[in-house]
């Protein structure tokens, strides 16, 4: 009877013990909480940060089934307090991340859709202002195919800002953006956008003269001129010839 009263109070204190050693399910639960409430937006607005929050959430799992294995009278949950408090902050931190990058989403994307709406309409005034003529019929039906494209891009930019769809409404407004920076070079007679090359007509008055300059407009940094060997003359400027060579 002596031993059982003397075994009693060590009984009592084991018991004390296992039942100490829980886990801080509370805390755990609402820093689980906190992330699952930021990844829907953090995925999108902030990554690395919520990746950050993942990896503390995966070493907090690690650290439950450590002491989960370990027998009940072995088990400690010191450290899991310390990464309980590190999963919540990184997920706040998440959250915030996500907020902010948002934020700047709306406003790049604002941007973007004020850009290309002011080159659609200023590629509207430059078609009405286009030479209209001979030779001049398929680049403007090109260019307004072009602006009518980005008039339809425009309008999605501005369904997905609508959306709250940020990062897709800047790419399309981009996008609408570059289809009227495109036509407008269009609206340039063809006279205006031909490019000299050696069968130029002032190249080849100038060869025809008996001098030889660059393939650029002659007032252009103009070369000295070359004189040509009477070879030259029947048989052509592919066959040139410089004297003192």
């Amino acid at each position: 009877m002596r031993k059982m009263m003397a075994v009693l109070p060590l009984v009592f204190v084991f018991v004390l013990m296992a039942g100490c050693a829980k886990p801080p399910q509370d805390a755990i639960n609402s820093a689980t909480a906190a992330l699952d409430s930021a990844k829907a937006e953090a995925s999108e607005y902030a990554s690395s940060s919520l990746q950050a929050a993942e990896d503390a959430r995966a070493a907090l799992e690690a650290e439950l089934k450590a002491q989960q294995d370990k027998f009940a009278l072995f088990r400690s949950y010191k450290k899991t307090d310390e990464l309980v408090a590190d999963l919540k902050a990184k997920s706040e931190k998440a959250a915030a991340d996500a907020a902010a990058g948002k934020a700047q989403a709306q406003t790049d994307a604002t941007t973007a859709i004020n850009d290309a709406t002011t080159a659609l309409t200023d590629a509207k005034a430059k078609l009405e202002k286009a030479p209209k003529g001979k030779g001049t019929a398929a680049d403007l039906e090109a260019m307004k195919a072009d602006l009518t494209a980005a008039e339809s891009t425009l309008a999605e930019a501005n369904s997905s800002m609508t959306a709250g769809k940020y990062k897709d409404a800047k790419a399309k407004a981009e996008a609408a953006k570059c289809r009227p920076t495109t036509s407008s070079a269009r609206s340039t007679p063809r006279w205006k956008r031909r490019r000299v090359t050696d069968d130029s007509p002032h190249v080849a008055l100038e060869r025809f003269r008996g001098t030889a300059t660059r393939p650029c407009p002659f007032f252009l940094h103009r070369r000295a001129p070359t004189r040509l060997s009477p070879r030259a003359w029947i048989k052509g400027p592919e066959s040139l010839t410089f004297f003192g060579t």
